[in-house]
């Protein structure tokens, strides 16, 4: 099939897949004892967030604020460079992973910071309401009420909407970041407040429900890689399962490859990795945004298993995926400019 090459265990990490420490889950786990599972995820989400490049001491200016949703409110947490602290700057609402059941800001608490500061960007991290308890669409309803909420509270931001509005995530958030730049795309908001989506960063993105799958010779990954290290075939249909995600499996805002047209999206930056369930979807998707003509950078790291950055932080693999995403994110700024 044309991507099961890229299963073959990387090298380097080859060795290390035996020996992995993060946390593992059980057949059954979202009707289990959902909260401890989360509490050992979060935990393992603290250290991971460290394992990003630490930013220098009173180099952020980071505020907590609360934005109101559909019955109820959620957190985002803000983040913009203390100098020059008058400066204008490109907005990225960034949106954690978790298979929409696990994380929270503290996931994604390092990849902004590190965004805000090298890259001299204002940054709004989104704490959506999680499945199963807040299940489809309400994860994506939040993050889209922060994405409206960043863009109407620019200014005090420090945002300058012209710059750039580059929304992005990992996993389960590079699916939320998906689904919201094909939302934006017809909603009048954006015009009215005289901008649009811009870029799109997505990493190792969910992008179909594996009920969904079209036909194609190019979806061989959920199973060749079902016993794949770190992230499973049957944990991404629990994940997916009736009490997560209720509804159409069909449904482009559940599964965005499944959008019928793709032209006039904002421009796609993606991170592929080749030992992983997700890996085709995310190629496949690729392939589509290619035919409609939307600019798209695609780094792959073969034999590299979802989320290997996070277990082997400090391998050179890891190390080229945190280089090349910004670079990624570089390559949307200049994109939004051109």
């Amino acid at each position: 099939m044309a991507y099961n090459y890229l299963a073959a265990p990387d090298a380097e990490l080859a060795p290390m897949l035996e020996s992995l420490s993060g946390p593992k889950l059980p057949h059954g786990f979202i009707k289990s004892d959902i909260n401890a599972y989360r509490a050992m995820i979060q935990d393992f989400g603290k250290s991971v967030s460290k394992s990003e490049s630490p930013t220098p001491p009173d180099s952020l200016v980071v505020a907590g604020h609360s934005v109101t949703v559909e019955e109820g409110s959620i957190l985002v947490r803000t983040y913009r460079p203390m100098d020059p602290l008058d400066a204008k700057l490109p907005l990225v609402v960034w949106t954690h992973g978790g298979g929409l059941v696990f994380g929270n800001l503290d996931s994604s608490d390092g990849v902004c910071r590190v965004l805000a500061h090298d890259l001299k960007l204002s940054v709004v991290n989104v704490e959506y309401r999680l499945a199963p308890e807040f299940p489809h669409p309400i994860p994506l309803d939040d993050s889209y009420t922060a994405l409206k909420w960043a863009v109407k509270n620019s200014d005090a931001l420090a945002a300058d909407l012209s710059k750039g509005v580059i929304v992005g995530g990992t996993s389960a958030g590079a699916y939320l970041a998906a689904a919201m730049a094909q939302r934006a795309l017809a909603d009048p908001f954006f015009a009215a407040h005289g901008t649009k989506v811009s870029g799109q960063v997505l990493q190792i993105p969910m992008l179909c429900h594996p009920d969904a799958l079209p036909e194609s010779a190019n979806l061989t990954s959920y199973e060749q890689n079902a016993e794949a290290p770190m992230l499973s075939t049957n944990t991404m249909r629990e994940i997916y399962g009736g009490w997560t995600v209720p509804g159409n499996p069909s449904d482009p805002e559940l599964s965005p490859l499944l959008r019928p047209s793709l032209e006039g999206l904002a421009p796609v930056y993606m991170q592929v990795t080749g030992l992983d369930p997700l890996r085709d979807t995310g190629l496949v998707y690729a392939e589509r945004l290619r035919e409609a003509n939307v600019p798209l950078k695609l780094d792959l790291y073969p034999g590299a298993p979802h989320g290997f950055h996070v277990a082997f932080s400090q391998t050179k693999l890891a190390q080229r995926w945190a280089r090349e995403r910004m670079e990624g994110v570089r390559w949307l700024l200049a994109q939004g400019n051109a």
